[in-house]
């Protein structure tokens, strides 16, 4: 028991020291292209939601029609943009048809956004002011719950 309880603060030290958990002001003007054409996270003006995903992630299947609500409820006032690592354009093309999205979709071929981030696994989604905090983060699929914070934590910060 002993054992377990130091791996389990030495695990926490390394994680902290790593600064693992600190995802203030990320964001950055990273080269990104989408399925349709060029794309700059840092001329975002509104608070962006991030979300990570795979075509093959059954989770991410489930919650693309919630992404895609909130895209169409949020008029202008939060931005929705997927982000697909390592899979070839035509792969992520068809997911996004046969899921009906229609918000951005980067590619990230070479795993440099999900790496800035810090994203292990996916769904995995980021609620970034602005200015680039991060406001809200979700490991996991969203639900419907999910939405309404989503929406009121991005008209906050317009509002402030």
């Amino acid at each position: 028991m002993r054992r377990l309880i130091l791996a389990g603060a030495v695990l926490a030290f390394t994680v902290f020291s790593l600064g693992l958990l600190d995802r203030k002001a990320t964001r950055e003007p990273f080269p990104a292209h989408s399925l349709d054409g060029a794309f700059s996270l840092a001329e975002q003006r509104t608070p962006v939601l991030l979300n990570f995903w795979a075509s093959w992630c059954y989770p991410c299947e489930v919650e693309a029609p919630l992404l895609e609500e909130l895209h169409r409820r949020s008029q202008g006032k939060l931005r929705v943009v997927g982000i697909n690592s390592g899979e070839p354009p035509a792969t992520v093309r068809r997911a996004v048809d046969s899921w009906n999205l229609t918000f951005p979709v980067v590619l990230d071929s070479d795993g440099s956004i999900r790496a800035s981030y810090r994203i292990l696994g996916q769904p995995h989604s980021l609620l970034l002011s602005r200015e680039g905090d991060v406001m809200w983060e979700k490991r996991g699929p969203l639900i419907p719950e999910d939405l309404g914070s989503i929406q009121r934590l991005g008209e906050r910060t317009l509002d402030g």
